[in-house]
């Protein structure tokens, strides 16, 4: 679960608390929730660095993506985040995933254990072997290469916070953050309605994913609000709910594409082994039937069996809340939370 940001007198930007964000400077305002954020990658960079905990990769990763996600919410207010800045920050963020979907392949394989049993054990093992070697690997390349990135752009970024601060907060043309978090979630309530009524089957993959990214945006917009939007902590809630399925459903398509490669890998590796047992010795039927025996194939359909139950089990929960209403009803509050941060006050009595 991603963790939310929020202000406290221990952080740096705490003097600015005593203002409501949403009636504050759009620049002054966004560095204060970007500040926060950065300091949360730093300590989860700081973790990782050491290796002191398990969740440190998974709090880097999401710190870093709410940073992305208020940089990209209010452009007005850091105009001197250059394309380049961003780019590097995207490049991060993807350089970390692969670790990161590795972990959380092993974690389910390993919760599956006891449901994979007879000749499916060596494709198990087999499996896990693998998730293995590929969890240490990517480790290695994100320690050895890919945190280093992240002094540079840390740099770069209080520079671009600084600059957001010294901004004129009384120019006639500045707006609150208020004004411009409405305007932004006004666009992303239309995409995220959109998505959300055109996942009709299991095969609409692209429209989860799409769903899942927008759900997360609505929610780094929201989350830094929660203490003075009335609604806005129910509306977190439900869209973590609702985040949670389909960012489980994306887990299971992402280790979906994995199982391929390795079952094809597994099937290749095994017939090698018997193609050169029969072309450097003659085996007799003892000995040919123990290497077929040595199949880890039957293992890896078996798990992927349970992959495809995962998913449909995923897929009937989202069901049974779109035909209760929850996602009409989490739309029309987001929208009714978008109406009043832009200055309609009197539609917030329907959150």
């Amino acid at each position: 679960m991603d963790g939310d940001v929020e202000l406290s007198p221990t952080t740096p930007a705490a003097k600015h608390a005593v203002v409501p964000l949403q009636a504050t400077a759009a620049p002054q305002a966004g560095a204060i929730i970007a500040s926060v954020q950065l300091e949360k990658v730093r300590d989860a960079y700081q973790r990782l660095a050491k290796n002191t905990d398990a969740e440190a990769l998974h709090d880097f990763r999401v710190g870093l993506r709410q940073l992305r996600s208020t940089f990209s919410a209010y452009p007005e207010a850091f105009p001197r985040l250059s394309r380049k800045l961003r780019k590097r920050m995207r490049t991060l963020a993807r350089d970390t995933s692969h670790a990161r979907d590795s972990e959380v392949q092993l974690e389910w394989l390993r919760s599956c254990e006891n449901k994979v049993k007879g000749e499916g054990r060596l494709g198990y093992q087999w499996l896990e072997r693998q998730l293995e070697l590929r969890t240490a690997k990517a480790y290695r390349r994100l320690r050895a290469d890919v945190l280093d990135e992240f002094s540079y752009i840390e740099q770069k970024v209080r520079d671009v916070l600084a600059r957001a601060e010294a901004q004129d907060a009384d120019a006639d043309n500045v707006k609150t953050l208020g004004q411009l978090c409405g305007a932004h979630l006004n666009e992303l309530v239309g995409e995220f309605t959109f998505h959300l009524r055109h996942i009709e089957t299991r095969e609409d993959e692209d429209q989860v994913h799409a769903a899942r990214i927008c759900g997360k945006r609505i929610r780094y917009l929201l989350t830094p609000l929660k203490a003075e939007l009335k609604g806005c902590e129910s509306v977190i809630r439900r869209l973590q709910r609702l985040q949670d399925i389909l960012g489980e459903f994306h887990d299971a398509q992402v280790f979906s594409d994995v199982l391929r490669r390795l079952t094809k890998k597994a099937a290749i590796e095994q017939s090698e082994r018997l193609v050169e047992l029969m072309l450097n010795a003659a085996p007799d039927t003892r000995t040919l039937a123990q290497e077929r025996k040595q199949d880890n194939v039957t293992g890896l359909l078996l798990i992927s069996r349970l992959v495809a139950k995962r998913k449909v089990k995923l897929f009937e929960q989202l069901g049974r809340m779109q035909s209760k209403g929850a996602h009409e009803q989490l739309l029309h509050d987001i929208a009714m939370l978008a109406a009043g941060l832009q200055g309609h006050p009197d539609q917030m009595d329907a959150v």
